[in-house]
């Protein structure tokens, strides 16, 4: 059999295989801190800290987080709060600081009561309020 002309059979191709991506979601990944939206006036203010707490306590929790991925940070009972149910008091700061635009807060869980709050943006969390009375967003729950 001949040829036709004008017609070039061409080799076939290999098709690539690509390697699957993973998808790294927010939850995956480990937090960062910023502190530069930290409120140093108010009732939660960070300026309030003790020197010592801070550095025997809220530090080395701190610093454990950081090993961690958001999504096992949320198993040590952290989460988000919408700002409809932070106490009143905590929403009339977020005005007077000029965040009042804000939808969600994150609560940072240290121990049985104590919370840092913040934004959280990805992986970062801007940290906005020290509240060691779990004041901002009473739980009903015995000891938190």
């Amino acid at each position: 059999m001949a040829k036709k002309p004008g017609i070039r059979k061409s080799p076939p191709t290999k098709k690539k295989v690509r390697a699957a991506r993973r998808i790294v979601t927010d939850d995956s990944r480990k937090p960062c801190w910023r502190i530069s939206s930290a409120d140093t006036g108010g009732p939660w203010s960070c300026a309030e800290m003790d020197h010592n707490m801070f550095w025997t306590g809220i530090f080395h929790r701190i610093r454990d987080f950081e090993t961690m991925t958001w999504h096992e940070i949320r198993r040590t009972g952290s989460h988000s709060i919408p700002v409809s149910e932070i106490c009143h008091e905590a929403g009339t700061r977020l005005e007077e600081i000029g965040l009042g635009d804000t939808d969600e807060l994150f609560s940072l869980r240290l121990s049985g009561k104590q919370r840092l709050w913040g934004i959280r943006d990805r992986e970062t969390l801007r940290i906005l309020w020290w509240d060691p009375e779990h004041q901002i967003c009473p739980s009903a729950k015995k000891h938190t």
